[in-house]
């Protein structure tokens, strides 16, 4: 059967198809290639659908502490606390984020921006990508972000370009805007540049969600990782990086939280908050390590990069693209709302967090 999907999404769920079916089994399990759902025709299997709790995992043991002071256990999945069950809300959570990500993956498909919307295209596009990157470190040629990726950091990045993509692609009606709102929109977010005298280079610490531990535990380890030298702290990454005119757009697109930091206005020696690269699936503390300002030559208040007059300027764009985002944000929701899921019943109920 059909089903709407509605705001609340899988909630109001209540009838569904029994039975199940196997895609493909290349270099996986039958129980990965177990078809669970589809949304508007296109599957979701196991596999993926797993790997979406994995990513929803720390934040639903986290609310559960925050909002109950429920302590994750062995029988935590099981219990229910004020009514709500843990597991119940990580797999609606999950499959919310799978039906925004497939009519998204549709959208890009309607544009021609993509080969196919099946879990096998991303793994395949993924392995291009590896190849790309393994082709252009052995050329000596510049790689940002890691050299090679798997599944769990390749896909948020293939959505972000994607998206970005897209962005471009709708239509003024679509988003419900004029041409000339859009096209002034799109133009301010073109230009995400800091000006040409701030160089930050900088030391990023960061942590996955995927440790299957509470939020509020992964970020005191990066607090206490951050007093260390150097830095270290079990499944915590530690690298040394730059933000500069050529690298900037990149940072602003691939992990916008951590453009937003760098561009406020940390000092040499200073160290940010821990803050969420949603992106990226991660916790993260930047220090700064190297601030460099040059006179731009222009008179006035260029050469106070982060004072009153550059920061009214920086404040404008990241608010239009903000209000480009969330136009894009609510285009996408309502494709999700209006999206027909079908959930295949026994595949779907096998999958536990257990």
């Amino acid at each position: 059967m059909r089903v709407g999907i509605g705001a609340a999404l899988l909630a109001a769920i209540v009838v569904v198809v029994a039975g199940w079916s196997v895609l493909y089994a290349s270099g996986r399990t039958e129980q990965d290639a177990v078809r669970i759902a589809q949304v508007n025709g296109m599957d979701v299997t196991a596999l993926e659908f797993r790997q979406e709790l994995d990513r929803q995992r720390a934040g639903v043991i986290d609310h559960f502490y925050r909002t109950y002071g429920a302590v994750y256990t062995e029988s935590f999945w099981d219990t229910s606390y004020g009514g709500e069950n843990p597991e119940t809300v990580v797999k609606t959570r999950a499959m919310e984020e799978l039906v925004k990500r497939k009519v998204e993956l549709e959208l890009g498909s309607r544009f021609g921006l993509l080969s196919g919307t099946a879990y096998r295209d991303l793994l395949e596009e993924m392995n291009k990508e590896n190849k790309r990157r393994a082709e252009a470190v052995k050329a000596r040629l510049p790689v940002y972000g890691p050299v090679s990726m798997d599944e769990t950091v390749f896909i948020p990045y293939y959505m972000s370009k994607l998206r970005n993509e897209l962005k471009e692609k709708v239509t003024p009606q679509e988003l419900g805007v004029t041409e000339e709102e859009l096209l002034r929109l799109k133009e301010r977010e073109r230009n995400p540049i800091l000006p040409a005298e701030d160089r930050v280079r900088f030391q990023k610490l960061a942590v996955s969600y995927r440790q299957g531990e509470p939020l509020h535990v992964l970020k005191q380890r990066l607090e206490q990782a951050a007093q260390e030298t150097p830095p270290s702290g079990a499944g915590i990454q530690v690298t040394e990086e730059e933000l500069n005119g050529e690298t900037a757009g990149i940072y602003f697109k691939s992990q916008p939280m951590l453009y937003s930091v760098l561009a406020g206005g940390l000092e040499k020696g200073q160290a940010s908050p821990v803050f969420d690269e949603a992106l990226q699936g991660q916790l993260v503390l930047v220090k700064v390590l190297e601030r460099e300002s040059v006179d731009s030559g222009s008179s006035g208040s260029s050469g106070d990069a982060l004072g009153s007059g550059g920061g009214n300027g920086k404040a404008g764009k990241k608010a239009a693209a903000e209000s480009l985002d969330e136009l894009y944000r609510e285009h996408v929701e309502q494709l999700a709302s209006a999206a027909e899921v079908i959930l295949f019943r026994e595949g779907y109920d096998r999958i536990t967090m257990k």
